[in-house]
């Protein structure tokens, strides 16, 4: 649950690319530390390009502070002033049982009511350590605004025990296709060596991933829209056995991974 330098280019360009929704309220699952491959230098003349207005002089200032000063949360007063400066978050919160004091101490293996909705809710590096992956998914359905943003960037390649699960490409197409959210981009990301590669489709993605050259160990990155109201979550079938998704290719790549596997 840390923002490296792959992460930090992926949202710096998705910025660049008006992508982002600035100004919004931010929620994190698993609150998020700075992972330290990414020169406090970058950071600090960013906030001059992307931060408010009216709040790059304090920015700069509590960045120079904190870097001066190190305190015990250093790592993660850094990503706090990350987040104000490329979305230019007014609020911040963040779900961790081993975060720091400000994190709401909750079990996301369980329902929780929040009593609030977000414009962003963003799980970099948590889902796989959730057993009830059924209810994270809920949860995070129900804790984002209508026409608010998702943000996943879960493993699907290597890590062998570093959580309970990997995600494959098909998760994010169905459940993007199960409850109308808008899938805005999808990238493959690794950080030895690092590299980012977007997956323009299903098939885009099966092509990728059937290479036999791909990083040992990598993750998808999702950036999903939710775009219908009072709509309840809805578990994904798998889009091979779901007769709404009409998509030969994904038939073909499913029939030919049987065959391997042989």
């Amino acid at each position: 649950m840390a923002i490296a330098r792959v992460h930090y280019e992926v949202i710096k360009e998705l910025r660049n690319l008006n992508l982002l929704k600035v100004q919004g309220s931010i929620l994190e699952l698993g609150e998020q530390n700075w992972y330290g491959d990414i020169p406090i230098k970058l950071l600090h003349d960013d906030i001059a390009i992307y931060a408010d207005n009216y709040l790059k002089e304090q920015l700069v200032k509590e960045l120079v502070l904190i870097w001066e000063k190190k305190p015990a949360t250093l790592p993660y007063d850094i990503t706090k002033i990350w987040y104000k400066t490329f979305f230019q978050a007014k609020s911040i919160n963040a779900i961790d049982l081993h975060g720091t004091n400000k994190a709401l101490k909750i079990d996301l293996n369980l329902p929780h009511e929040l009593n609030r909705q977000y414009d962003y809710v963003i799980d970099i590096g948590t889902g796989e350590h959730v057993f009830n992956i059924f209810q994270f998914f809920q949860s995070i359905h129900k804790w984002t605004k209508p026409n608010g943003f998702i943000i996943h960037c879960l493993p699907v390649a290597g890590d062998i025990d570093h959580g309970f699960y990997n995600f494959h490409p098909t998760f994010y197409w169905d459940i993007a296709h199960a409850n109308k959210y808008k899938q805005l981009i999808t990238l493959n990301l690794s950080m030895k060596p690092t590299s980012i590669t977007q997956l323009l489709s299903r098939e885009d993605a099966l092509k990728y991933y059937s290479k036999e050259n791909i990083p040992e160990t990598c993750a998808i990155f999702s950036l999903m829209q939710k775009c219908e109201e009072n709509l309840d979550f809805k578990s994904p079938m798998q889009g091979v056995y779901d007769n709404s998704i009409d998509n030969f290719e994904i038939k073909k790549a499913w029939n030919n991974q049987r065959k391997n596997s042989l």
